[in-house]
């Protein structure tokens, strides 16, 4: 691993929640250059973190994550 993908690979494992494993997914999904993201908020909504609006007419949507 380059040092400074390697650096920022450390960085992540530091952050309560995340394992190694879970660092080396987040690197190979997103990358480590944010450049991409115009905001964190641009950045949840692409990983599928963001809440979304289930409701209309005051009926709620039925979702299912299977």
């Amino acid at each position: 691993m380059q040092a400074p993908m390697f650096d920022r690979f450390m960085h992540i494992t530091q952050l309560p929640g995340i394992s190694t494993l879970s660092a080396i997914l987040i690197i190979s999904e997103i990358g480590v250059d944010m450049k991409q993201f115009e905001s964190d908020k641009q950045l949840a909504c692409w990983a599928g973190l963001a809440p979304a609006n289930n409701e209309s007419a005051n009926k709620k949507k039925i979702s299912s994550y299977f």
